[in-house]
């Protein structure tokens, strides 16, 4: 999970949202996340006008630039995420293809440390 701070791009007030994460590079900082509601969700549109923002990934905040993808980088991540999950909800006489949502990169800044203890924690 992952928590952008926003700014509304109408009123000014600070909102976070929870987000799930698709694909994490640790190496470089940089986290893919996905509109649900495609490009009408309100922390995908208020990110738009103000893409850099601080988000918090376990117990550390991060600075990042949001970067927003084209339709063809989109879909191509997209195909390779969700692949086997498209094949087991159609029929097998379909295709059935699954449209790409609206996709946003976030791209730590230059002082982006590696985090480290993320993994799952043992429970007692």
């Amino acid at each position: 999970m992952l928590l952008p701070h926003h700014t509304s791009r109408v009123t000014g007030r600070y909102y976070r949202t929870a987000l799930a994460v698709l694909d994490f590079d640790t190496r470089e900082g940089r986290w893919t996340v996905a509109a649900a509601g495609g490009g009408r969700a309100d922390w995908y549109r208020n990110l738009r006008p103000h893409p850099k923002t601080v988000i918090q990934y376990g117990n550390r905040h991060h600075t990042v630039n949001a970067r927003f993808p084209d339709a063809a980088e989109s879909e191509a991540a997209w195909a390779g995420l969700t692949r086997p999950a498209a094949r087991r909800n159609c029929p097998r006489t379909t295709a059935c293809p699954v449209p790409a949502p609206a996709m946003v990169v976030l791209e730590a800044a230059v002082d982006y440390r590696r985090p480290r203890g993320l993994g799952l924690r043992r429970m007692r």
